[in-house]
């Protein structure tokens, strides 16, 4: 994750079509609760909905890596299911979104405090 100050809302911290995708299990799914959506569910929903959300198009494959990315992150949780052709996973929040932005807040502090430790004003060849 990098932080753009030049975009707007979630683009600054995602790319733009993992930050509708996130925008939008906010609005269909809960905390509480492990009901979720599947990969095919936001895959398709991604391609009826890009143009109108001003995102491009993405393959299912890259859907599904950023879904398990932002779940490698802790801002989504999943449940497995079984099903036709084998198991597959329902994603949902994992955190409100009070607990997100307290989230990284709390991780850009602490990367803004490893960057200004000790002796960091000082010139090194080797850092820049």
């Amino acid at each position: 994750m990098k932080l753009d100050t030049q975009k707007p809302g979630l683009c600054a911290l995602f790319l733009p079509y993992k930050a509708v995708m996130l925008k939008h299990l906010y609005e269909v799914t809960k905390t509480d609760s492990l009901a979720g959506k599947g990969s095919g569910y936001l895959w398709k929903w991604l391609q009826k909905n890009a143009k109108r959300l001003g995102v491009t198009t993405m393959s299912r494959a890259s859907v599904v890596n950023a879904l398990n990315d932002l779940v490698d992150e802790g801002l989504l949780k999943f449940k497995e299911v079984t099903g036709k052709g084998g198991i597959r996973r329902l994603y949902s929040v994992a955190m409100t979104p009070r607990e997100f932005e307290d989230h990284f807040l709390n991780e850009f502090i602490a990367t803004l405090h490893t960057i200004f430790q000790g002796d960091w004003w000082k010139l090194e060849a080797e850092g820049l």
